[in-house]
């Protein structure tokens, strides 16, 4: 899905790792291969990160949509959500 041609033009797709175990980070970097075309970013401190605390992450996996300004406008619990989301979102321009 984040593939396509239509989606790069309207998202930035950042994943964000609050692994904190060997095992996880490593992990980690061999997922990461596979997910081209996203942003890649590791938080060491995990769910007691900066980014956690100001995003409210107390367990991943979790999704946000975010507004240009980095603010959360919906938290999607799926990827047919996240396209319902989108298309409101351009709808109501």
């Amino acid at each position: 899905w984040s593939q396509q041609t239509e989606v790069n033009k309207k998202l930035k797709i950042v994943a964000i790792s609050l692994d904190d175990t060997d095992l996880d980070i490593i992990a980690w970097e061999q997922k990461k291969k596979e997910l081209t075309g996203w942003e890649h970013l590791h938080d060491s401190e995990g769910v007691r990160s900066k980014v956690a605390e100001d995003y409210y992450i107390l367990a991943t996996p979790v999704m946000f949509l975010l507004d240009k300004d980095k603010k959360i406008i919906a938290q999607p619990l799926s990827l047919e959500e996240l396209e319902k989301t989108i298309e409101y979102f351009e709808t109501t321009k």
